[in-house]
């Protein structure tokens, strides 16, 4: 049982900056837009997993490369208590 919730996929999502917005500047954006970002934004993401009781912090980390690609560099983990 282990091995197989182990191996079960998971979503995530990485975390790049919060905001407020209203909803008339969600609408009105189109491809092209940017919204700007704090400074340091890039050197505190998070990876969170999504959990019965909502959203939960998995890793943290900030931007590196692999590869010469961009990439998430976790720098701790977090205790997951569900």
């Amino acid at each position: 049982m282990l091995k197989v919730a182990t191996e079960a996929p998971i979503e995530s999502d990485t975390v790049v900056q919060r905001m407020n917005l209203s909803i008339g500047r969600i609408l009105a954006m189109k491809r092209g837009d940017m919204l700007e970002l704090i400074d340091g934004s890039l050197g505190a993401l998070v990876v969170e997993g999504q959990t019965a009781n909502g959203p939960k912090v998995v890793f943290n980390g900030h931007l590196g490369a692999l590869n010469s690609h961009k990439a998430f560099k976790v720098t701790s983990t977090t205790d997951l208590d569900y």
